[in-house]
């Protein structure tokens, strides 16, 4: 499963989708697509990017926040939690950000 994580400006992505075998699951293609799309857009001093390399994980954080940084930021979380009311046997989505 993968799990999605999104906190005060952060998102966090961990874990195999196991929709389907390696090279046909449409599910991890289609979060890779989203985050891995999106990362170009993001000005490279204004976030923080941390991955690990022994298990799938990804960690993007808005290091300076800005008005037009939060909506990109936004935009990709919204496309995330869509993607994982599609797919909840597949794809958690935490977002810690009613508890702060």
């Amino acid at each position: 499963m993968i799990k999605l994580t999104v906190s005060h400006h952060k998102l966090t992505a961990s874990g195999h989708a196991l929709f389907a075998k390696k090279g046909q699951d449409i599910v991890c293609a289609a979060v890779s697509g989203i985050i891995f799309g999106a990362l170009p857009w993001f000005e490279t001093n204004s976030i923080a990017v941390q991955e690990d390399a022994t298990v799938p994980s990804l960690s993007l954080e808005l290091v300076q926040p800005t008005a037009k940084l939060i909506t990109g930021l936004s935009v990709v979380i919204m496309q995330l939690k869509t993607l994982a009311h599609s797919y909840p046997q597949f794809i958690s989505f935490e977002d810690q950000r009613k508890d702060e």
